[in-house]
């Protein structure tokens, strides 16, 4: 039998085992299912670290930390973008498990939410993977831009190569560039939104004043027709 303090001291022991088994048990870190977190390091891996562009593919990842998750078991990544304050659905892909990770090419797409009103928006996405035992918490966020590219040839079936542009955003907003030897207009790095593209047609300072005078002239001829009209 050990003495009253070996008795106490071993007590006091086992009350901080389970003080220290409650705090683990606290802090574990969930998953959307409120279950014990199956995934983590959780992320997007793309060109440009946190971005991507439409049309460009992307490398989702995850693991599954101490070997919970069987090699070949399949999953399900559930690509959501917030807008408007709420989540809406992108995209659904298939994967599985191997190695205690998950690895999944992905080209981006948009969605026709994005161009309501005009759109410019830069949409933040994120994703969950979803297995049989639940699902995982939010990826980080991937923001995404959109881009332009516009062909033009000449009746002669020429690019129409050098020729200076203009494109133009509902909300009367203008980018002007220059096409490149293929005829081609792009625009990278944009956000999502409807865009008009048209030829951006230089004038001389000459031509430019004589616009003036004519649209002058034509004014006063208006003017002159109306004072003759209320002297009949």
């Amino acid at each position: 039998m050990g003495t009253l303090s070996q008795k106490i001291i071993a007590a006091a022991a086992a009350f901080l085992a389970q003080a220290l088994i409650g705090c683990a048990s606290a802090d574990a870190p969930k998953d959307a299912d409120g279950g014990e977190r199956l995934f983590k390091s959780l992320g997007w891996e793309s060109e440009k670290d946190g971005t991507a562009m439409v049309g460009q593919e992307v490398l989702i990842t995850a693991s599954a930390p101490g070997g919970k998750i069987e090699d070949g078991e399949p999953a399900v990544i559930k690509i959501t973008a917030a807008h408007d304050g709420n989540d809406i659905d992108i995209d659904e892909i298939e994967a599985s498990v191997t190695g205690g990770k998950i690895r999944a090419r992905w080209t981006v797409k948009d969605s026709p939410e994005f161009f309501e009103g005009g759109g410019y928006v830069v949409p933040k996405y994120s994703f969950t993977v979803e297995v049989a035992d639940g699902e995982s918490e939010k990826s980080p966020e991937l923001s995404v831009y959109g881009f332009i590219a516009h062909r033009l040839v000449g009746s002669d079936g020429k690019a129409k190569a050098g020729e200076k542009f203009v494109v133009k955003r509902t909300d009367g907003k203008t980018i002007e560039g220059k096409r490149d030897k293929n005829g081609t207009a792009r625009l990278e790095w944009l956000p999502l939104g409807k865009y008009e593209i048209s030829r951006l047609i230089e004038k001389t300072a000459g031509q430019i004043e004589a616009e003036k005078k004519a649209a002058e002239q034509e004014s006063e001829d208006e003017g002159k027709d109306d004072g003759s009209k209320n002297g009949e």
